[in-house]
């Protein structure tokens, strides 16, 4: 039997620690979730929200339940939530809507459905306690979001006053999720700059190749994809020429084995890319926003589109001085030394000598070899 337990001070400062914790560290949503459970004398819990245009990924948190039970939830018995089907005809699917399951479906009427005696019995749950805490109206758009805590069979429904006592709570979830949204954005747009700036289109893929989360550089990448590489959402190949295909890597692919991916653009003249696809460590998952059963990071490596910056990306492994740079740019550009001389405001002789000694140091001999060199570098 389940009592419920006397609130001290120092319970809430570790619960509200907890959430807070978690914002930052979103692996740790788990531990707080618990922590919360144990105040309420809950056995397990359940915090996700759901998919929208603004937040491709939905997030899912639990305490004290296995694998097997977001799956099912995920895959089918959402649709089935005896409990959500009843706040939704009621009118109390709505930011701030706190109930226990008894006030939303008597429970003589509960355990007579499929969803009580195939989902929630198997997983000891009986009676609940939740509300919502976004809707997707408010002004920043966050995505609908729920939680709920459980009590399995045998054990004493939970109550009005448990309810209250998470209402105290409502706030502080709502503020740790707003931050752990703003520090993955953050995120995102630094790994976004960083990947765009080496010219990386970067892409998460589950097993079946599906698209779940892309940088503004794979999203033009994809557009410009020869058809049949994206055939019913699925990714497929990343080229005319893909090898091995999309599929084949993905299934390869494990933890311990990233696979390498290697193809052809068409156009004049046909150019070689190259990608990585590697199995996203599963307790690194959900810290990237992440959820599923797998999910993949394929990394692929463009060619540069502007002469300058392929030049720029080389001048450290070449040793090249600005101005060298600047010539080798131009030159990849297609302009003449008597074009770069007026574009720089030099002399054309100092260009010759600047291009002298960038054979010197790509041990190259000529300008054709110096710009096959660079054309044929992945950069």
């Amino acid at each position: 039997m389940h009592h419920p337990r006397a609130t001290g001070g120092t319970d809430w400062d570790m619960m509200l620690s907890g959430v807070y914790d978690a914002a930052l560290h979103p692996s740790q949503w788990g531990d707080a979730l618990g922590r919360i459970a144990s105040h309420i004398d809950a056995s397990s819990a359940f915090l996700f929200s759901s998919h929208s245009h603004t937040e491709p990924e939905a997030f899912v948190h639990v305490h004290n339940q296995p694998a097997e039970m977001l799956h099912g939830f995920g895959s089918y018995w959402h649709t089935q939530d005896e409990w959500a089907l009843a706040a939704r005809r009621t009118g109390q699917m709505r930011r701030g809507t706190w109930v226990v399951g008894s006030e939303l479906l008597p429970p003589e009427r509960l355990v007579k459905t499929a969803f009580f005696n195939e989902f929630c019995k198997p997983h000891g749950i009986e009676s609940l306690v939740g509300g919502v805490l976004f809707d997707g109206s408010e002004a920043d758009r966050m995505p609908f979001t729920n939680v709920s805590w459980y009590r399995p069979p045998g054990a004493l429904p939970f109550q009005g006053a448990e309810k209250e006592r998470l209402k105290k709570l409502v706030p502080h979830l709502q503020r740790a999720l707003r931050i752990q949204r703003n520090v993955r954005s953050l995120a995102d747009e630094r790994m976004d700059k960083a990947l765009g700036a080496t010219r990386v289109a970067s892409l998460v893929l589950d097993r079946q190749g599906r698209l779940h989360h892309h940088n503004q550089l794979a999203a033009s990448f994809l557009r410009s994809l020869p058809e049949g590489c994206v055939r019913f959402g699925q990714l497929r190949g990343i080229g005319a020429s893909c090898s091995p295909s999309v599929p084949e890597a993905l299934a390869a692919c494990s933890a311990s084995n990233p696979v390498r991916i290697v193809a052809v653009l068409p156009g004049s003249p046909p150019q070689v890319i190259g990608g990585t696809l590697m199995q996203l460590p599963s307790e690194e998952v959900p810290s990237l926003g992440v959820h599923g059963p797998e999910r993949f990071l394929f990394l692929i490596e463009l060619p540069r589109t502007d002469g300058h910056g392929a030049a720029a990306a080389v001048a450290e492994l070449f040793g090249l001085s600005a101005a060298e740079v600047r010539v080798l740019g131009g030159l990849l550009e297609g302009s003449s030394p008597a074009e770069i001389a007026t574009a720089s405001g030099t002399a054309v002789a100092t260009v010759r000598s600047q291009i002298k000694s960038l054979f010197i140091k790509t041990n190259t001999s000529a300008q054709t070899e110096l710009l096959l060199l660079m054309r044929g570098m992945r950069f």
